[in-house]
Formats: structure tokens, sequence, C-alpha cells
């Protein structure tokens, strides 16, 4: 049985999928408290909080459910994210969050904490990021995934995006300009 200090050890440590496939069973198996691990994934401890932030990532593939959990803290806390990678993993899930309420099968919870956010964070917290040259684009990828949920209301955003596509489209990566293209056809559809 695992507790809170002793996890919170383990997350200090150099872990790899094994380690991270190990501490998931125990943390489900005793359900652990996974408001706990969240906490810990803002705590600017690093590894600590990137590797709290990567075990709710792969608990969440074995587990949907704990995005109902955490949704709400995470939306409120979005802005306060430090770490890029932590930023990747907690984008791409609220992505994903926005993806179900649109396509009509997300949760109650899920419903009720993406309706009353409060969207400013979200954008803020997006931008932030978007605006930083050490931001990798895998994170880009998934910030501008949930700013295209808020262009409609905010011509703005609209006007900001189509400037960091063509950044995107412009880099040197394949898959910066793989996507920057489709965001920029996504952008364009929406007839703004």
């Amino acid at each position: 049985m695992i507790n809170k200090e002793e996890l919170r050890k383990t997350l200090q440590r150099r872990l790899n999928n094994e380690d991270c496939e190990k501490i998931i069973e125990e943390l489900l198996s005793q359900n652990f408290d996974m408001l706990y691990l969240y906490e810990l994934s803002f705590n600017g401890k690093h590894p600590e909080d990137f590797h709290s932030c990567w075990l709710i990532e792969k608990i969440q593939r074995k587990n949907p459910v704990i995005l109902d959990i955490i949704i709400a803290s995470l939306l409120k806390d979005f802005s306060r994210i430090e770490n890029n990678s932590s930023m990747r993993i907690y984008a791409k899930m609220i992505s994903n969050a926005f993806l179900l309420y649109k396509k009509n099968k997300a949760s109650e919870k899920l419903i009720y904490a993406i309706e009353n956010a409060d969207k400013t964070i979200l954008i803020e917290g997006c931008f932030n990021f978007l605006l930083n040259e050490k931001t990798r684009i895998a994170t880009k990828i998934w910030l501008i995934q949930i700013l295209i949920n808020f262009v409609k209301e905010n011509n703005w955003i609209y006007e900001e995006l189509i400037h960091i596509t063509y950044d995107l489209i412009n880099s040197k990566t394949p898959a910066g300009r793989n996507f920057g293209k489709r965001f920029l056809n996504e952008l364009r559809s929406l007839n703004i």
C-alpha cells in the first residue's frame, strides 16, 4: 500500500513506463485520492510535478473517469501550469474534454465544468505558452485545438491563430508544417 509520502518520494526519482504501470496499479487498487496526485503536479518541484501529470494521463487512459475528478480544478488552474511537458498533457486532456462536449458524449461533471469555466484563464494559459519561443510544437498543437473552441465568440483569437498557424507552417519541423496547414484550413472553414 502506497501512502502520500511514499508517492511523493517515488515521483522524485527517475521513472520509466514499467515503474509508472506499477504505481498506477497500486493507486487504482487502493482507490487513491486523485486530487492529491493532481495537486502534486502544480508544486513546482521537478520531476515530481511532471511525473504526477504523467501518471494522471496514464491513469486516464485506463480509467477515463479521472477526467471527471480533476476537470473543474484543471480548468481553474490552467494558467498556473509552468512545465512544458505538463502543459502538453493537460492541454491534450482539455482538448479531448471539449471534443467530448461538442460530440454530446461528455459526462454531466464534464459539461458542468466546461460551461462554468472561466474562459479567460484557459485563453490566457494557452497564449502564455503559444507566444513562448521555447514551447514545443506538440504542446502548441494541443493549445491551438483548445483555442479553436473560442474563435466564434472572440474574433481576436481567430486573428491571432491565423498568425500562429502561419508560424507553424513556416517552422522547420514536418509536424509544425502539417498541423499548421490543417489548423489554417479548419480556421478558414469557420467562415469568420
